[in-house]
């Protein structure tokens, strides 16, 4: 019964966690960017000179942005975790621990996976 439902759940396109695990995260990211990219793709397929280049920049540019704006975000939580840490020992447990390597992980991960970002974060906190 769970292998019928399994089966039937791929054959509609969808994903086991495992699945999805062996994917890169700019696989996934590109998958998750919208048919447009899968259309530009099928349609280009070998004809360079077809593709909308204008198109294909813009939405470039829009997942750079979607990237700052998230390294941003953790750039938030994080000085704030590691000031409480610092100053409120007390106060201390495992989900401050834990917030604060998941955003470390997800900030390494963005630069990992756009390497044009990595003085962002730097730049962020001078902002600040």
């Amino acid at each position: 019964m769970a292998q019928d439902v399994a089966l039937s759940r791929r054959k509609q396109g969808f994903e086991s966690p495992r699945e999805r695990h062996g994917k890169s995260k700019l696989a996934r990211k590109s998958e998750s960017a919208g048919p447009d990219i899968g259309r530009f793709a099928k349609r280009a397929s070998g004809r360079f000179g077809a593709l909308d280049i204008q198109n294909i920049a813009e939405q470039i540019e829009s997942l750079s942005r979607a990237d700052k704006r998230e390294i941003l975000s953790r750039m938030v939580v994080l000085p704030t975790r590691l000031l409480k840490w610092r100053y409120q020992p007390a106060l201390r447990c495992n989900s401050s621990n834990a917030s604060m390597r998941e955003a470390r992980r997800r900030i390494a991960d963005l630069i990992e996976e756009s390497p044009s970002l990595r003085d962002h974060p730097a730049e962020v906190l001078e902002e600040a």
